[in-house]
């Protein structure tokens, strides 16, 4: 996902939608019941929380938001922007 990012911001100055998407490591069963858009997947944003230390895609997601490239909504009436997990 990290690696993507370069590609995400040239899409996005393009004016392109961009959804940032990784398979996670982290242990998301323990996330906020709202993160979850579908079954086994998560829409992560910067005030996700979760008592995993490791949890690299709220990292990002806080990261993002603090460029201010952040969508803070998820649906179809805004552009959505921002870390999706997987779980294993």
């Amino acid at each position: 996902m990290y690696a993507g990012l370069p590609l995400a911001f040239a899409l996005w100055r393009a004016g392109a939608q961009v959804h940032l998407a990784s398979l996670s490591f982290s242990e998301l069963e323990l996330i906020d019941r709202d993160a979850w858009v579908a079954e086994r997947v998560a829409a992560l944003r910067p005030d996700t929380t979760s008592p995993d230390w490791h949890f690299p895609e709220r990292t990002l997601a806080r990261w993002l938001a603090a460029q201010s490239v952040f969508g803070m909504c998820v649906g179809r009436a805004c552009r959505t922007v921002g870390a999706i997990g997987r779980t294993r």
